[in-house]
């Protein structure tokens, strides 16, 4: 049994499940499961995080996301199947990314430590998923901690239509607030995805 292949094969399920991708294009969860499963290794993503020269891990974002966009979907009704758009493909690769270094087997072969996951540690590499309640969660964080925010970026932002010069916009404001909660960029999901939930505890 390949324990290691098996353990990919269960994050990638469960990362991209079709309410993942619900509106973002006809039959396309599971091309992009599929090509995941086919192009993302444990070893390759761990390397190229660790890699002092923060542009190798950039690069290899940039590389799994261009394997993702483009993809046709499987309709598997009358309705035309979707093509997976870049701001989809990169929500994508990065839910993976997440699920990888939340997942406890994962720590201890890779030998993670919990000041990894602090604002100014080796996770801060990774980036935020974005979909409209994280954009949401960054406005309403940007006014809390007197950041400036253009509330047209939270008003036109769709992941669908999401382009590549403007994800870097909220990552940025995403790391700033990140330095204000004192956590890793990619944990602001926790709070942001039940906004209920009491973070500042």
């Amino acid at each position: 049994m390949d324990k290691i292949k098996l353990l990919k094969d269960m994050l990638i399920n469960s990362s991209i499940g079709t309410s993942t991708v619900r509106n973002q294009g006809n039959g396309i969860a599971e091309p992009i499961r599929r090509k995941l499963k086919e192009v993302f290794h444990f070893e390759d993503f761990f390397k190229n995080l660790v890699a002092h020269d923060t542009e190798l891990f950039r690069h290899y974002l940039k590389k799994l996301t261009d394997k993702l966009e483009g993809l046709e979907g499987e309709s598997n009704n009358d309705n035309k199947p979707g093509i997976v758009k870049w701001g989809t493909a990169r929500k994508c690769v990065n839910l993976v990314f997440r699920a990888t270094v939340y997942n406890g087997f994962i720590w201890d072969m890779h030998k993670l430590k919990k000041s990894d996951f602090n604002y100014d540690g080796l996770m801060n590499k990774l980036e935020l998923p974005l979909d409209n309640h994280v954009v949401k969660g960054i406005r309403d964080d940007c006014k809390k901690y007197d950041l400036p925010f253009d509330k047209n970026k939270y008003l036109s932002f769709r992941i669908k239509s999401l382009k590549k010069e403007d994800s870097p916009y909220y990552q940025d404001k995403a790391s700033q607030i990140a330095i204000k909660r004192k956590v890793c960029r990619i944990d602001l999901d926790l709070c942001y995805w039940r906004p209920q939930n009491n973070c500042d505890e």
